[in-house]
């Protein structure tokens, strides 16, 4: 069985202001994609929207993941099928 729920993983103010900072920045990156023709040359547009597009992603995955401490749903998953798979026992 998984011990995970989903839960605020930083309650507290400053870990609240760096979810904040997170959106916000995913926020200004998606204005960089917005904004790639004024921005960037036409040689280069393409790259930069990619580029752009994978930090706003990016951005957004760690300001989800802040405060809902994802990763450990991650190893809570992983152990649960080392256990059921006998990985252990092998360590």
């Amino acid at each position: 069985m998984i011990n995970w729920q989903p839960q605020i993983g930083d309650p507290t103010a400053m870990g609240w202001i760096t979810v904040a900072l997170y959106f916000f920045m995913a926020l200004v990156a998606f204005k960089v994609i917005v904004s790639v023709p004024v921005l960037f040359s036409a040689e280069t547009a393409v790259k930069q929207k990619w580029f752009w597009s994978l930090v706003t992603l990016i951005l957004l995955i760690l300001g989800i993941n802040k405060q809902l401490d994802l990763q450990s749903l991650f190893t809570a998953i992983g152990k649960y099928y080392a256990h059921r798979d006998g990985w252990y026992e092998h360590w």
